[in-house]
């Protein structure tokens, strides 16, 4: 049975969700696409990433707007955070569990070291069941940790991901600095 769509309200849309081939992981995708055409790959036979590109980029574009809101610097998008993220998303849809703790586990710092991240500043969101990049930006600014992470003015950079399991989109955002 193909992994369920992920329905967003038709402001949040980008283009009409299609039937998704398989392509390279999240952080090639995000870094590399200048389309908005939905993409995924599979993570195990019951999950599946979801590589929007504009998508994922509206979660770092509406995170910067919060960030100037509270005189935050920006953060850009950094492709090691984004495989931590990524790696994260797919344990967490796979399990059918939001946590910080990884199934082997890991922890966020565990996480961006391995992804080749230097040792430092990190910290991470995590969210589940949110359908577009507005509504978990707004989850996350209404939970008191979620939004320190988010507004933090120590980091300077981010990586982004979800991932589909189960039908419900597990999302990951870690911040380095």
């Amino acid at each position: 049975m193909p992994p369920k769509a992920v329905r967003r309200p038709p402001e949040e849309r980008a283009a009409p969700a299609r039937a998704a081939a398989p392509v390279a992981p999240v952080a090639r995708v995000a870094a590399a696409s200048t389309t908005a055409r939905p993409t995924a790959r599979a993570a195990t036979p019951r999950s599946r990433s979801w590589s929007d590109a504009a998508e994922l980029r509206d979660v770092v574009r509406l995170t910067n707007h919060e960030r100037a809101n509270a005189g935050a610097p920006p953060v850009q998008l950094d492709a090691r955070l984004t495989r931590a993220a990524q790696r994260h998303s797919d344990d967490m849809a796979t399990r059918r569990r939001m946590g910080h703790d990884g199934s082997d586990g890991t922890q966020v710092g565990d996480r961006t070291s391995d992804a080749g991240y230097p040792a430092g500043r990190v910290s991470e969101n995590v969210a589940v069941g949110q359908t577009g990049a507005a509504e978990v930006v707004r989850g996350w600014l209404h939970s008191r940790g979620h939004r320190r992470n988010l507004l933090d003015p120590a980091v300077d950079r981010i990586g982004v991901a979800v991932t589909v399991g189960a039908g419900r989109p597990y999302w990951t955002q870690v911040f380095g600095g």
